[in-house]
């Protein structure tokens, strides 16, 4: 009688995984260059990842970090065995997602910024729910690159060009920079050219920090001669918005996403709207493996009729005189 799993039977003196723990120690400690944030996250002491690394080291025969000061880098090596271990760790995960219960395999975890969720993502949840009933869709709104590789999540809202290896993009909407204040802002400081901007307070986001000077730049101009004493940065595009509707400087927006924004067309007007500008995408990122899951499937098809529901470029309010 024969063994229907024989084919996948490792011999013995092939196998050289070294502990899970150690694994794991090392991912986190390789990820954040550092054994006191790598200890913190996985709530061990700093002694205990530096054991676990020490021994990992002497399993593999290879030193995985150098150590300089206070401070630790990877070794070519330890780069190589990093991309390798997250990959693994990362196809284990998936491993018990396919084990999972009926209640985890309906949830869509979708990972996409604050302005996006706020102007196309929330005003259409009950759509979803509406129309896919079985689907549990979870949102994690942040402004980070999630790693697909490590954590757990389906699918992302990213901007940007790409290429993101090992997922498949799809095209969502593409924004272009359009520079925005209060109406009282700009009664007080009038914009007729985008040199105008130069000599006015900035408001920045901290997770684009080239947008302004990209902008600038598109049109001649150097933000080097920009006096930058009143500037301002966050790092939510929602809350630069925000300061911008209460006075505090003008900011560069995403039109036509800021069109669905609440108060656009009042508390925060165009301050100038020339032909040329800076054009970005936003792409829903998944895993090429995940392109013929059904929930991925209903995903792609909501995002495209939500943006498609955006409000388009509209005549410019005027500002007062």
């Amino acid at each position: 009688m024969h063994d229907n799993h024989s084919a996948l039977r490792i011999p013995a003196s092939r196998v050289r995984i070294p502990p899970t723990s150690a694994l794991i120690a090392f991912e986190a400690a390789a990820r954040l260059l550092s054994f006191r944030r790598a200890a913190e996250e996985l709530g061990l002491t700093a002694s205990a990842i530096s054991h676990q690394l020490g021994s990992l080291e002497a399993q593999l025969g290879e030193r995985l970090f150098s150590r300089v000061g206070r401070s630790v880098r990877l070794t070519p090596a330890g780069e190589r065995f990093a991309h390798q271990v997250r990959r693994g760790l990362a196809a284990i995960n998936r491993g018990l997602d396919d084990l999972a219960t009926d209640a985890q395999t309906r949830q869509i975890r979708l990972s996409a910024s604050a302005l996006f969720s706020q102007t196309v993502l929330v005003p259409h949840l009950r759509d979803f729910a509406r129309r896919w009933p079985h689907y549990d869709l979870r949102l994690e709104v942040t402004a980070r690159m999630v790693d697909f590789n490590i954590e757990q999540v389906d699918a992302g809202i990213r901007i940007g060009r790409g290429p993101w290896p090992g997922l498949t993009k799809t095209r969502l909407l593409t924004v272009r920079g359009l520079p925005a204040a209060s109406p009282s802002f700009l009664a007080a400081h009038p914009v007729t050219a985008p040199a105008d901007l130069l000599r006015l307070p900035l408001i920045h986001n901290a997770f684009f920090p080239s947008a302004w000077p990209d902008w600038f730049a598109i049109h001649g101009l150097s933000i080097e001669d920009h006096d930058a004493g009143l500037d301002v940065t966050l790092d939510s595009l929602p809350i630069a918005l925000e300061a911008a509707q209460h006075g505090v400087g003008a900011v560069l927006t995403m039109d036509p996403l800021v069109r669905s924004h609440p108060g656009f067309g009042t508390t925060l007007i165009a301050a100038i709207d020339p032909p040329a500008s800076s054009e970005l995408s936003f792409w829903l990122v998944h895993r090429i493996e995940a392109g013929a899951d059904p929930k991925i499937k209903a995903l792609t098809h909501w995002l495209r009729d939500a943006v498609q529901a955006i409000p388009q470029q509209t005549p410019r309010t005027e500002t007062p005189s």
